[in-house]
């Protein structure tokens, strides 16, 4: 009886490389949510800006470090995984740029769009990975930041209390006229 080696599944390589890629996209949201909250800080945020910091949290929350529960992604997924990095990256650069210019709503219109990305590559590595749409992020904190408002009865407009995207956004990360 000749022995054969037996192929570890998923090999050594991939699981680095799965652990990287899942580092990284971790790394990455974490400094623009850091970034936005040192733009953000001087002032009262909005509650979409809020709601916007609050989704990224959420993303991040309970961050996988065991390799154990993390599914290897098939070639589609490899695919989506990549598709997602390069619309962090063009979000980033835009968010950047709404950085230098201290336009706070840009800016958490990027976050928002970088942490959906970074919960699809998440989602794919960790399926069970259940995480509130920032639709239902957004209602809950406007909904608080409303009754907050009223109670230290400042004085706000109306665009404020029912604030949406501050901006249109197309998939390639460039603002829509």
């Amino acid at each position: 009886m000749e022995y054969q080696s037996q192929a570890i599944d998923p090999p050594p390589e991939k699981i680095e490389r799965r652990h990287e890629t899942l580092s990284i996209s971790a790394e990455r949201l974490s400094q623009v949510r850091y970034a936005f909250i040192v733009q953000t800080e001087d002032g009262i945020p909005s509650a979409y800006q809020q709601a916007a910091l609050e989704y990224a949290d959420a993303v991040l929350f309970g961050w996988p470090d065991n390799d154990d529960d993390l599914q290897e992604p098939t070639e589609y997924d490899t695919k989506l995984i990549q598709q997602c990095i390069q619309s962090t990256e063009l979000h980033l650069t835009t968010f950047c740029a709404a950085e230098k210019n201290n336009k706070t709503n840009i800016m958490a219109d990027n976050l928002i769009q970088i942490a959906d990305n970074i919960a699809q590559i998440r989602k794919i590595y960790q399926p069970d990975f259940l995480v509130p749409t920032f639709a239902e992020i957004k209602r809950v904190v406007t909904e608080e930041w409303n009754q907050n408002m009223i109670l230290i009865g400042s004085d706000i407009d109306e665009k404020d209390l029912h604030s949406g995207f501050q901006s249109e956004i197309n998939p390639l990360g460039t603002q829509d006229e």
